[in-house]
Order: C-alpha cells, then structure tokens, then sequence
C-alpha cells in the first residue's frame, strides 16, 4: 500500500517554482492582488487630479472680488477630504512596515 508519506514526498519534488508559477497565474488570472493595486492607482490618480482642479478652483474664486465664500468653503473641505483619501490610499500602495 503507497502511504500518504509517499503522497506527500513525491508532490514535493516537483519543484517549489512551478507551484509559485501557478499560484501567480491563478492570481493574475482571477482578479488578485495586481488588478487591485492598478485599480488603485487609477482611483488614486483620478483623486490627485481631482485635488489639481479643485486647487485651480479654489485659486480662481479667491481672486474673484465678489467671490462666494459658502462656494469657497465648500470646495476647500472637498479638497481637504480628497487629501485624506489620496493619503489612505498611498498608504495602502506602499505600507509603512516596521522590521
């Protein structure tokens, strides 16, 4: 009778680089962790650009004589609410870790 032992030995030598081969295909293949991040860095750069105009906006109206200062406001907390996102979002990218 072949033993598990046996099983277990014979699956081992077929090699650690084929096993992490197929585990990054099926990764890659069923949405993992690479289609995340690049999903990520679109939403993140959506939200910089997002930030870029506001702060063009926000530059404009404070020129502006009569400028709405209600609209100014509003557009200065859009803007502070997309920095705290761009900043999760970086640190979701690139995770402070401490060794």
């Amino acid at each position: 009778m072949v033993g598990e032992d046996e099983t277990y030995r014979d699956a081992g030598d077929c090699g650690n680089d084929n096993v992490d081969n197929l585990v990054a295909d099926n990764i890659v293949a069923f949405g993992g962790p690479r289609d995340e991040e690049r999903a990520l860095r679109r939403e993140l750069e959506r939200l910089r650009q997002e930030h870029r105009d506001l702060d063009s906006a926000i530059d404009a109206l404070e020129t502006m004589s009569t400028s709405d200062k209600l609209q100014l406001q509003r557009l200065k907390k859009r803007k502070l609410i997309l920095r705290d996102r761009i900043i999760d979002l970086e640190d979701q990218l690139n995770p402070d870790i401490i060794a």
